[in-house]
Parts: structure tokens; C-alpha cells; sequence
């Protein structure tokens, strides 16, 4: 079982009292499992670096910040292995299969994702912000590994909105950069800048986006309007004959 004592590690003592397990600035406990390896890597690193721990003897402390399992496994993987951190820690990745896990993502995924999310309606900005954050996790990684362009991801992430928000969206886009080009997909942070415009939790008709009761148009008026300056002749005529009045009685 990994040693869990202050100022010990399993190979040897620190330099330092570096933090318990489960303690503030220690990683979390690794349990098993490629998909949290790289992570506890980076904050078990971090740790180090903070408590400065010579790079050289870092391999000697990790395995009590690992459960039972992974810890016995990563002392029989360093028992065999004299390389430096990097190396150990590679292999280490490779027994647990890390590599698959950075090999999940497809274009295949992406478009997938995308039809699913067809005609989606943003009504908020914590709607866009899900919605974007599901999306980003994918494309990202597959622009960065060069799989697809920066065009194709933003214009596939365009692509999953409905009509409606389109056309909300736009109308800001356009409104905020006149001169855009529409000849290429908007670029992320473009849409992001205009759903900060047509979101704006702070507007005042925010409450009540739809008007309620019946719409009236402008031409509702114009029946009312142009009964104005048609007087009958009769009340015509009564008015002259009231105003005669009131200039006798003075």
C-alpha cells in the first residue's frame, strides 16, 4: 500500500513535508482508469513544482497520491524501468491505454454530434453556452490534430442552429460589423459577440420577448387618422353657429 505519511514517499524522503493525500494541494487520488491519468499527472506535477521537488525525484513520490492498485502497479512499472520521469511516465500511460483516449474523437463523431443537434433554438445565453460547450470539446480537438479546418468547424457549429436564431444571430452579426464576410462561416467569436448583443440579460423587454394580446401594425391607424379633417356640413355649420354665439354674448 502507498505510504501516505508526511514527508515520506515510497522510494524515498522529500526534500519537503509535501501535503497528505485528500489534502488541499495535493492531486486527486488516482484510482485506475486512462481517462484521469493524464489529468492526475498534471496536478501531481503541479504539486511538485509548488513544494519544489526536484524533477529527478519526483517518480519516488507519486505512488502514495494512487490507490492500492494503480500504486502497486506503478511500483512494479518503476522497479523495472530506469529512465528518467518522462520515460516512466509514458510507459505508465501506455499500460493504461491512454492513447485510445486520445484517439476517440473522429470526424465521423463531429458530424454525427452535429445532425443530432439540428435545429436547435437558443433562447439564452445559458442555452448557447451548453450548447457551444458540447460542440467546442469535439471540434477543438479534432482542429488541433488538423482533421478539420477552422472553417469547418465554425461552419458545422452554424449549421446546428434553427432558422429563427440564424436569423436573430445575423441581423446583430451584421449590425455589429457591417462589412463582414459573408462569403466565408462566421468565426466563433463573432456569433459568441452576438449572442452577447441578442442575449443581453440585462435588456429591458427581456421578461417579455414576445409581445402578448393583439398586434396591432402601423396601417391599424390609418382608418382612425383619416376620419381627421372630414366633417359633415352640417357640423360645420353647427360650429359657426356656436362660435357666432360666443362672440354675441360678449
Amino acid at each position: 500500500m502507498p505510504d501516505d505519511s508526511v514527508g515520506s514517499g515510497s522510494q524515498g524522503t522529500a526534500p519537503v513535508s509535501l501535503p497528505k493525500r485528500g489534502s488541499k494541494d495535493a492531486p486527486f487520488t488516482f484510482k485506475g482508469g486512462a481517462v484521469t491519468l493524464k489529468s492526475f499527472f498534471e496536478d501531481y506535477e503541479t504539486m511538485c513544482r509548488k513544494y519544489k521537488v526536484p524533477e529527478a525525484q519526483w517518480k519516488d513520490f507519486v505512488q502514495r497520491y494512487m490507490s492500492t492498485t494503480p500504486g502497486d502497479t506503478f511500483e512494479a512499472v518503476s522497479m523495472s524501468h530506469k529512465g528518467d520521469w518522462e520515460d516512466l511516465k509514458a510507459r505508465f500511460l501506455r499500460l493504461h491505454n491512454s492513447r485510445r483516449q486520445d484517439q476517440k474523437n473522429t470526424k465521423t463523431d463531429l458530424t454525427t454530434w452535429v445532425k443530432s443537434h439540428y435545429n436547435t433554438r437558443i433562447d439564452s445565453w445559458e442555452d448557447f453556452n451548453r450548447h457551444a460547450r458540447k460542440y467546442i470539446r469535439i471540434a477543438e480537438w479534432l482542429q488541433a490534430k488538423d482533421i478539420i479546418t477552422e472553417d469547418e468547424k465554425n461552419r458545422l457549429f452554424w449549421s446546428t442552429f434553427s432558422k429563427d436564431t440564424k436569423n436573430i444571430l445575423e441581423g446583430w452579426i451584421l449590425h455589429i460589423d457591417p462589412k463582414i464576410d459573408r462569403a466565408i462561416p462566421y468565426p466563433f467569436s463573432v456569433v459568441e459577440a452576438a449572442v452577447d448583443k441578442a442575449y443581453d440579460p440585462r435588456s429591458f423587454d427581456r421578461e417579455n420577448p414576445e409581445p402578448e394580446g393583439e398586434i396591432r401594425s402601423p396601417s391599424d391607424d390609418e382608418g382612425d387618422l383619416s376620419d381627421e379633417g372630414n366633417d359633415t356640413e352640417d357640423d360645420k355649420e353647427t360650429l359657426k353657429e356656436s362660435l357666432r354665439d360666443a362672440y354675441r354674448a360678449k
